[in-house]
């Protein structure tokens, strides 16, 4: 399938990002996967872009950390960023949805999961990136609003913060993406109008990029019902300048 360009929701947040289709670049970041490995958070130039090195702390989905998420964490290592990659069904993975969803909501619960995922940004220093998959939009959302961050990158999904309790507001400032497919069957438009919203409110800067197609985890080639290579393709030409812009801040 061919993707479709994003829709964007610029603000005035300062993390600069791609708004393009797939064939424009924004200047003043570099594509991660062209940059120069350095120490976190430690800023370099190529070919004239500002590339910035940093942590991403990354939250897999509820089929657990397959190999889609362990291939992002790669990605990501290959742009020179530490990542932080939480397990937080110690071991456990699933093949479909259904038993998945039973084991995180019902066995492990909601609060628990989120307890643990701010647990495990305990060691991590302030300022880092916080990613996740689908059901880790909602641990890195919540993490964002329990530790300084730089920034948040949903694949599969936006999560409202004010969902989580009364007075619970977007970090101010703190840029986001999200991505998506337009018929994803897991789609929730309503989030992802109010997410939106949130991150506005907050002064926050966020991008929102649909794509064509069904696929929810779109990224995993284990899952050939819902990966599409183009699509994660374009993905990735778009989340790696984000997490570099990040980076420079």
């Amino acid at each position: 399938t061919s993707p479709t360009p994003g829709t964007h929701h610029p603000s005035s947040n300062t993390c600069s990002i791609l708004g393009h289709g797939a064939d424009k670049v924004n200047p003043h970041v570099a594509l991660g996967d062209a940059a120069t490995v350095m120490t976190v958070t430690t800023v370099t130039t190529v070919d004239g872009w500002i590339a910035g090195m940093t942590t991403v702390v990354l939250f897999h989905s509820v089929l657990g950390v397959r190999k889609g998420v362990l291939d992002a964490a790669d990605r990501l290592r290959g742009a020179g960023h530490d990542v932080v990659l939480p397990d937080l069904f110690d071991g456990r993975t699933f093949d479909v949805y259904e038993p998945a969803l039973e084991f995180a909501l019902k066995e492990t619960g909601f609060p628990t999961l989120l307890g643990r995922a701010v647990d495990a940004v305990t060691d991590v220093p302030d300022g880092f990136v916080v990613a996740g998959f689908s059901l880790g939009c909602a641990m890195a959302a919540y993490v964002a609003t329990q530790r300084p961050v730089s920034g948040v990158l949903m694949i599969a999904g936006a999560i409202p913060v004010t969902g989580f309790g009364e007075g619970v507001r977007w970090p101010v400032g703190v840029p986001a993406q999200t991505h998506a497919t337009v018929d994803d069957p897991w789609r929730e438009q309503e989030e992802i109008d109010e997410a939106v919203r949130d991150v506005e409110a907050g002064g926050g800067r966020i991008e929102v990029f649909d794509y064509s197609g069904s696929g929810h985890l779109f990224t995993d080639p284990t899952l050939p019902d819902e990966y599409d290579a183009a699509t994660t393709k374009l993905f990735w030409s778009r989340a790696l300048p984000f997490v570099a812009a990040c980076g420079v801040g």
